[in-house]
């Protein structure tokens, strides 16, 4: 065989396997980018729902740690993402306390306002990150319903089954260091996009709080969890566990129920 009949040969088999090369790559990047979205359309579905226009619940949240357990009951007010309005109810030394999230440019502010005075406590940065009557939550967690499709980006993910359900568990990443939580890991159940569980880390990696979710209770066309327990992993031997009632979506509220002069009211 021929030196130049040689060469046509090579050249021929290289172009086959670059055709065929580029063929799987681009049936590779169809089902990458298939993939994606479905993943991103799950976290649109958990966005949507577990936030709301409006919202009104009463919630019984049962700490349990080194001095015993201790339960605490609220009713709370709630209007998108960044805006509640919480009161406890009980037990006695408690009730009357109220506080009210909301967000002024970008910045995230809280109003304390405790049983027996009219006294109210602004806080924001870093405070808003304390514990919330001494369980394994801080305001934020409490208070805040993050915008998680807007917010953060999906690095990577797969699909699980849990308990028979098939789920997607996603590792997000958030878009601006202003977020508490720099990382997220979510398990989405794939049907109902409704949350299952959720871990929560700090810059760098390291895991803060792990959430399940139980319950999951239809309203309409959304998917509510009734039931959390959460675990702060800073504290030890403690546990915090949320089981909601009387939850209502898209409700009238009161008018100028987020202002703080609706606060500093007896209600």
């Amino acid at each position: 065989m021929s030196h130049k009949k040689r060469n046509c040969i090579l050249l021929t088999f290289a172009i086959l396997a670059f055709a065929l090369s580029s063929s799987t790559l681009s049936a590779n990047d169809e089902e990458t980018k298939r993939v994606a979205k479905e993943f991103q359309d799950s976290l649109t579905g958990l966005d949507n729902n577990m936030v709301s226009k409006s919202r009104r619940l009463e919630m019984r949240m049962t700490i349990e740690d080194n001095e015993g357990t201790h339960t605490k009951e609220l009713e709370i007010l709630g209007k998108g993402y960044f805006t509640s309005l919480a009161r406890a109810t009980a037990p006695a030394r408690e009730k009357g306390t109220k506080m009210l999230r909301i967000q002024r440019r970008e910045r995230g502010i809280l109003y304390l306002c405790l049983p027996g005075t009219s006294r109210v406590i602004r806080l924001s940065g870093h405070m808003l990150r304390q514990s919330v009557m001494g369980s394994d939550l801080s305001y934020e967690d409490l208070l805040d319903a993050p915008r998680l499709g807007e917010n953060y980006e999906i690095i990577r993910g797969r699909e699980i089954e849990v308990d028979g359900k098939k789920c997607y568990d996603l590792q997000l990443k958030a878009l601006k260091r202003s977020e508490t939580y720099p990382e997220r890991r979510y398990v989405i159940e794939k049907e109902r996009h409704s949350p299952v569980m959720q871990e929560l880390f700090a810059g760098g990696g390291k895991k803060l709080k792990i959430i399940h979710y139980g319950k999951i209770t239809a309203f309409g066309e959304r998917h509510y969890p009734l039931h959390m327990t959460v675990q702060n992993l800073l504290k030890k031997h403690s546990k915090t566990t949320l089981e909601f009632s009387n939850v209502k979506f898209n409700v009238r509220l009161p008018r100028g129920a987020f202002t703080r002069r609706y606060l500093e009211r007896e209600w």
